[in-house]
């Protein structure tokens, strides 16, 4: 039974298919370590959610229980850098065999001004960090801002 209802009539709401057609955007590795960053349907990042998945090896062998942290960082060359939201830790999911989580990218990447940067950590005992990807914009469903105030010590978002 689903678990979401609409809130006309109390009408159940049917969730998404779920898409295990996940495709290699990246590989970063250091010495005997690698982790590879997979997206859901697609071998690009897009601005908005994106579902990852993530696998680890050691020395060649996947690492199939622990967790991962992952962190992506925007840097601008005229200005200061911002984090994005992301899954706080990755749990290894068995059906899927990968690392699950999601980010939500807030901006396209530029090489000739802004770029992302992404920090991967296998269960807290190695990392790679700093590896740069690009993010671009999307056709699907994508987030949109609109400020609707703006004092100086905030602004609202609706």
């Amino acid at each position: 039974m689903p678990g979401f209802y609409s809130c006309n009539n109390q009408n159940p709401i049917s969730s998404p298919p779920v898409n295990n057609n996940f495709v290699k955007v990246l590989t970063v590795d250091s010495l005997n370590y690698r982790f590879e960053l997979y997206n859901n349907s697609d071998s690009i990042l897009y601005v908005g959610y994106n579902e990852i998945g993530i696998k680890v090896y050691v020395d060649g062998a996947e690492k199939t229980g622990g967790f991962v942290k992952y962190k992506a960082t925007m840097r601008h060359l005229a200005g200061p850098g911002h984090s994005t939201p992301v899954k706080n830790v990755f749990e290894y999911d068995a059906g899927l065999k990968m690392f699950m989580g999601y980010v939500n990218f807030t901006m396209l990447s530029d090489s000739s001004t802004s770029f992302w940067l992404g920090d991967y950590n296998y269960n807290n005992e190695f990392e790679i960090k700093q590896r740069n990807f690009d993010v671009v914009l999307g056709t699907g469903s994508q987030m949109g801002f609109s400020i609707t105030c703006l004092q100086p010590e905030f602004f609202c978002l609706h």
